[in-house]
């Protein structure tokens, strides 16, 4: 299923262990702390630093915001968790301040409840994210993944109606818990496509078949993505819901060829995303191929952590920026 949008053309729980559950939206304790920076860096100009990059840097930022609701009760959804204006304001004014200082050129977001939210962040952003998407998913309680862009997309792609199954097996069939979407543009003569994710949380109830399979479903995308253009730059970004070397981690990373951790740059100290009673867990990545890792100032990429940013979601933002030509 592909869809085409205009910016001018809107659409309209935490877990045990993660934040996203698919049936319940009570919370969980943020982090507190101070701001990480990158620092595993591989030398200036990332890619192996060998040499410098040249280009147009261009900064990506994937983060979820928990369970962003407007004040609005949609009398439709039994499950939507409407706000008091009060509420919403905080919130809103409590990622205005993170998203202003990290002022990314592109935005992944997750559990954002409608078009009308990001018009608010735009607005209180000074206006500086003329492409903003957002398409209703599966999740049921109606929060779903969104973009905000500085830089025009040439297109965006939904898979909602894909169907598949773990690798090797017949059955069950799944389709993915809110979506997976790609956000396609270019920065000179380079093409890149981000794959936005929020896969399976891991419960009440756990489906680690239904996560992995929808990791095998983003990876095969993204490969025939590049089959049809090697060239091609890819991040697959977002909640995945699960750790470093877990089964849905490992199969997007593949072989032949690998995607990396771009969140590897960061000092280990500091690279995690989501605090579950006290283990600090890295579960929002950006995983990209040869092409766009190669591109990576691996002294750039930053998790961003601080009392603040707990104000605002129980997740922490991972940014990176790519030097692109």
């Amino acid at each position: 299923m592909r869809f085409f949008l205009h910016a001018a053309l809107l659409a309209g729980l935490t877990s045990l262990f993660a934040c996203g559950d698919d049936t319940s939206a009570t919370g969980a304790g943020g982090a507190g702390g101070t701001p990480s920076s990158g620092g595993g860096g591989q030398g200036e100009g990332g890619g192996g630093g060998s040499e410098p990059l040249t280009g147009e840097p261009v900064k990506i930022l994937n983060w979820n915001l928990h369970n962003f609701f407007d004040t609005v009760e949609d009398t439709s959804n039994t499950e939507d968790d409407s706000v008091s204006q009060a509420e919403y304001s905080e919130k809103l004014n409590a990622i205005v301040d993170i998203l202003a200082e990290l002022d990314p050129d592109i935005m992944v977001l997750q559990e954002v409840e409608n078009e009308t939210i990001l018009e608010d962040l735009n607005a209180a952003l000074g206006d500086k994210y003329p492409q903003q998407h957002i398409l209703q998913g599966h999740d049921p309680r109606g929060v779903d993944i969104a973009a905000m862009s500085k830089i025009q997309f040439d297109d965006v792609v939904s898979h909602l109606g894909d169907s598949f199954v773990v690798e090797g097996t017949t059955a069950p069939e799944f389709t993915f818990t809110r979506d997976l979407l790609e956000y396609h543009f270019h920065v000179g003569e380079q093409k890149v496509v981000l794959l936005g994710v929020h896969l399976k949380a891991k419960g009440p109830p756990d489906n680690p078949d239904k996560r992995l399979a929808e990791a095998q479903r983003a990876r095969a995308v993204a490969d025939g993505l590049t089959a049809d253009d090697p060239e091609l730059a890819v991040v697959v970004l977002g909640d995945f819901n699960d750790l470093p070397d877990s089964p849905p981690l490992d199969a997007v990373v593949g072989s032949d060829p690998t995607y990396e951790s771009i969140a590897s740059n960061v000092d280990e100290g500091d690279r995690w995303t989501f605090d579950f009673e006290g283990s600090l867990e890295l579960i929002d990545h950006q995983m990209a191929n040869p092409v766009m890792a190669k591109r990576v100032d691996t002294e750039s990429v930053v998790i961003r952590h601080g009392n603040d940013v707990a104000a605002a979601s129980d997740h922490h933002p991972l940014m990176a920026t790519y030097i692109l030509e």
